[in-house]
């Protein structure tokens, strides 16, 4: 698995990566938080040890389902899609001022900017790091 993963994984999908990758942590900690304070109705003992524990691992399910998902459509599976006209982006204006990042040689590009299989391999990686790193919280709490 590792080979695969230096062969597929260039060094411009990392910023993508750890981009996501905090931010999906972040994300899918809210609904952690939100299982514990709501809906886990165990006394205060039970909930410490085990209330956050389960939704933990509740979300590492989610997250390595997820990356299933993005291995499926590395391996050539595709969902049929609904009618793009659901979902309109505005298009980004062209910026009329310079940045500041011009006089650097390498580009710094986003999620949007890899192309369709890059954007499938960097879903799994993250999804995978999301998984494990919730799995381990599980075990420590």
């Amino acid at each position: 698995m590792l080979r695969w993963l230096k062969t597929h994984v260039t060094r411009e999908m990392i910023r993508p990566i750890v981009y996501r990758t905090s931010s999906r942590f972040l994300y899918s900690l809210i609904p952690v938080l939100l299982w514990y304070r709501f809906i886990n109705t165990a006394d205060a003992l039970h909930a410490s040890q085990n209330g956050l524990s389960t939704a933990f691992a509740l979300m590492t399910a989610v997250f390595l389902a997820c990356a299933w998902l993005a291995w499926l459509r590395i391996d050539g599976l595709r969902i049929p899609a609904l009618p793009a006209k659901l979902f309109r982006r505005k298009q980004k204006p062209d910026v009329l001022c310079a940045d500041m990042i011009d006089h650097v040689d390498e580009p710094i590009l986003q999620f949007e900017d890899l192309e369709e299989d890059e954007q499938n391999i960097a879903l799994l990686v993250v999804n995978a790091v999301c998984a494990v790193l919730y799995l381990a919280a599980s075990f420590l709490v």
